[in-house]
């Protein structure tokens, strides 16, 4: 059994370590079967193991394709060829990791290894990636890129489910996992925030223009690509809104930051909202209060009908935002945990790395189809990143990418939720059917010792 797995097991009632039925020698060997309760360290912790990914993750995301364009001089169809396929690399190993992560056996279990080998080369990836390799070919460059490049995202794809997998094997109450899922979506928003705020001083410090602005992008020469259209669609579809639909170039980093700060404290308080009205309660209200009227009021927002009342009308609508983000964030993590279970319930295997890699394969599908389509509309809406003024085809194009069509999205997912078959109830009774199922093997493996034992003091004797 692995060590995670048996940490996770509580004892049961009148076999503890004070017990005379439990040998010396299993008290000294297996100190593991006698955990304790989370502790606040343990929860932080966690939490920060998300923010190096979250924060090199985006910021690959944002600037990589204008380095290598700009910086590099690689052509915009190898660029593309690069992207695409550490796309598709990256889509293909989060099907197969989970699969490698579960039949791992090793003195360390089953996750730790894979944090600690994915975080070392994942971090040598990041070194060389913004690199230049000094030769002039553009194929030895290409070669480079897709080496670092492309092994960067698989690393950080498994570095992803292992650190997710974490969670099924830290503890079995459901409360301490709600909790760890919510440190950890609340850190990886923080990664966030921290890229963004390097972002802007790494700006400040070469005197370069802040903002979203494809007329003056911050490089190091004029080619002016502007923003990667294929990378961070939401992050970059919202601010190229507030800067053309709303005239708000100067202020996209503030909105975005009180975006991000919103859902940071949101995802504490809707995890209280947990423990009391349950999973799709929570989710209900998190639509019905935020999002639905977040998008609402960036669709009618105009500076005809709000004057000088737009920007802090666009705050408080960004506030709102980013509660519901913050909602949808722990409300995700803790049903794959419920999922999880049922599973374990049901098939008599734990297989979490597993469906953790189903869950980030199905994201990064759906995150493709959504790039493409984003793409697709603003194509047709004559969209072109070289221009300083777009049209108001544009403006409207982006309006509607933005916030007309997540409303529809949302709908869907109530109609989901309302079908979705895990109630609190159902839930409570597959806790006690897995406690009762671990306290029963828990109580045969110490039989299966204590027999060991006794016949081997018959021996001596």
């Amino acid at each position: 059994m692995p060590r995670e797995r048996r940490s996770g097991i509580r004892q049961a009632p009148g076999l503890g370590p004070e017990s005379s039925a439990v040998p010396e020698r299993e008290l000294t060997t297996m100190p593991a079967d006698y955990p304790k309760s989370l502790r606040f360290w343990n929860y932080l912790c966690y939490g920060l193991a998300g923010i190096p990914a979250s924060l090199s993750g985006n910021t690959v995301g944002l600037f990589f394709a204008v380095f290598t364009l700009e910086v590099v001089q690689i052509t915009p169809t190898q660029n593309s060829i690069l992207t695409t396929t550490s796309k598709v690399i990256s889509s293909a190993s989060a099907f197969f990791v989970g699969f490698l992560i579960n039949t791992t056996n090793t003195r360390w279990g089953k996750v730790k290894p894979w944090l600690f080998v994915t975080a070392i080369l994942g971090a040598a990836c990041n070194f060389f990636q913004w690199f230049s390799p000094g030769v002039e070919s553009s194929t030895g460059k290409l070669i480079w890129y897709l080496v670092f490049y492309g092994g960067f995202n698989v690393l950080l794809t498994g570095y992803g489910n292992a650190r997710d997998t974490l969670v099924m094997y830290a503890s079995n109450e459901p409360r301490e996992r709600d909790t760890l899922n919510a440190y950890m979506s609340a850190f990886q928003i923080v990664g966030v925030i921290l890229s963004a705020l390097i972002q802007q001083g790494t700006f400040a410090l070469f005197h370069a223009d802040l903002g979203y602005n494809p007329c003056s992008n911050g490089t190091h020469n004029s080619t002016n690509h502007g923003p990667s259209r294929d990378t961070e669609t939401k992050q970059i579809n919202t601010a190229l809104m507030l800067q053309y639909t709303f005239g708000m170039s100067g202020q996209v980093f503030y909105v975005l930051f009180v975006y991000m700060a919103a859902a940071v404290v949101a995802i504490f308080l809707w995890n209280l909202a947990l423990r009391r009205i349950g999973r799709k309660k929570v989710i209900c209200l998190g639509i019905l209060l935020c999002l639905l009227p977040h998008n609402a009021a960036l669709l009618i927002a105009t500076e005809d009908l709000l004057g000088t009342a737009l920007r802090p009308f666009i705050y408080a609508s960004s506030v709102l935002g980013g509660a519901g983000e913050g909602c949808m964030y722990i409300s995700l993590s803790v049903m794959h945990t419920d999922v999880i279970d049922d599973f374990e319930l049901k098939t008599y295997r734990k297989m979490a790395p597993v469906l953790y890699s189903l869950w980030l394969f199905s994201r990064g599908v759906m995150d493709a189809i959504s790039a493409a389509a984003s793409n697709g509309i603003l194509q047709a809406a004559n969209y072109n990143a070289h221009n300083c003024v777009q049209p108001n085809t544009v403006k409207q194009a982006l309006r509607y990418v933005t916030a007309g069509t997540p409303p529809a999205v949302y709908v869907i997912a109530l109609l989901f939720i309302w079908l979705y078959p895990i109630t609190e109830e159902s839930r409570t009774k597959t806790k006690m059917a897995l406690d009762a199922r671990r306290a029963a093997a828990d109580e045969e493996e110490r039989d299966v010792l204590t027999s060991t034992d006794d016949a081997s003091v018959q021996e001596i004797v």
